[in-house]
Formats: C-alpha cells, sequence, structure tokens
C-alpha cells in the first residue's frame, strides 16, 4: 500500500504546482486538498480510520498545510454502527454510507441517517438513479422524455395562440407596444407580424 501513499502524495503535489500564478507570487498559491476514501487497510495496527497529512517536522508540528492528503480506511469503521445516529459526527455518517449503501441489512441504519443529513439522502438518490438496470434507466429517460416533449408542445401551442392574438390586434389597429405588453410576444416579433 505504500505505492498507494506515494500515489497520493504525487497528485495533490502536480495539483499545487500546476497551479497558473504567473504575474503573481507564491502567497498567490491555493491550498489543496486530497481526500483518499479507500475499503482497504493504509495503516497497520489501529483503529483509526481518519489521518489527514502535511508538511511536518520531527516533532509533528505542520511547516505548511497549503497540500493535505485525508485518508478514510472503510475497513476500520464498522464499531460506527454500534453508534445512535444522534452520536454520529458528519463524516462519520459519510463514512457509514460509502460502505454500507449496497447493504442490505444495514439499511435501518442508512434509513435513519439519511433522514438526519440531506447531503446523504441527496447522494443515496443520485447512487440510486445510476444504479437502475437498463430496462428501468431505459423506462425512466423515456417517460422524461416524454415529460418534456409535452411540455414543450404546450408551450409551443401557447406561443402560437399569442402569435394569433397579437396579429389579429395588429390587423384590429392596435399600437405594437401596447400588443407586445399583453401578449407577452416581443416587440420586435409583433412588428414581424
Amino acid at each position: 500500500m505504500d505505492n498507494f501513499k506515494k500515489r497520493a502524495q504525487f497528485i495533490v503535489s502536480k495539483v499545487y504546482s500546476g497551479q497558473d500564478i504567473s504575474g503573481g507570487t507564491y502567497k498567490d498559491l491555493k491550498r489543496c486538498y486530497l481526500i483518499c476514501i479507500v475499503d482497504h487497510t493504509l495503516f497497520e495496527g489501529d483503529k483509526k480510520y481518519f489521518r489527514d497529512g502535511m508538511f511536518r517536522d520531527a516533532e509533528g508540528t505542520p511547516i505548511t498545510n497549503d497540500q493535505t492528503i485525508i485518508f478514510l480506511e472503510l475497513t476500520k469503521i464498522r464499531y460506527l454502527l454500534k453508534k445512535s445516529v444522534e452520536e454520529l459526527t458528519d463524516i462519520e455518517c459519510w463514512l457509514l454510507f460509502f460502505k454500507y449503501a449496497a447493504d442490505k441489512s444495514k439499511r435501518k441504519k442508512l434509513n435513519q441517517i439519511m433522514e438526519r443529513k440531506e447531503g446523504v439522502n441527496m447522494a443515496a438518490q443520485i447512487l440510486q438513479t445510476i444504479s437502475r438496470s437498463e430496462r428501468e434507466r431505459s423506462l425512466y429517460e423515456s417517460q422524461l422524455i416524454y415529460e418534456l416533449d409535452q411540455r414543450s408542445e404546450k408551450e409551443s401551442a401557447i406561443l402560437t395562440a399569442k402569435r394569433e392574438v397579437a396579429k389579429t390586434l395588429k390587423r384590429d389597429g392596435f399600437p405594437m407596444e401596447a400588443i407586445a405588453k399583453s401578449t407577452g410576444v416581443p416587440l420586435n416579433e409583433v412588428a414581424t407580424l
């Protein structure tokens, strides 16, 4: 797993050094974060699921926090299932979602989290949409296209009716500004009717 850590360091360094500060100074560099959510163990020997890495001296004092790598190890969060939803931090809620979204045996806990966390609920809905079978997705898209077609046809019919009213009013000698205002047909279009 050392390669993964080196890869993370390489990625955050490339993003940081790739910033365009031409014409500026080093103070114009923005902080860069890389969040690695992994379902394997990177750091053996403890149950700590959250680690952040940045440049530090030998005593652990940060030298700079401009490049931060955050490692979240899903293999170390099983004990969080024992906590009540009210006791869970925001990050713990997200980690449980990432780890157990497809696990039906954890559905009750995840439903409680989704009721509490709007963002997790939105993510679950998106996951459900993209996880549909090809047939379900096709039916969903067909229904969406049908609804869009219906709304578009209705809008087109309303626009046609407005143009007909505007044409009649213009023929009857009403001022073009008044016709545009009352029908919603743009003035330049009323002029061409």
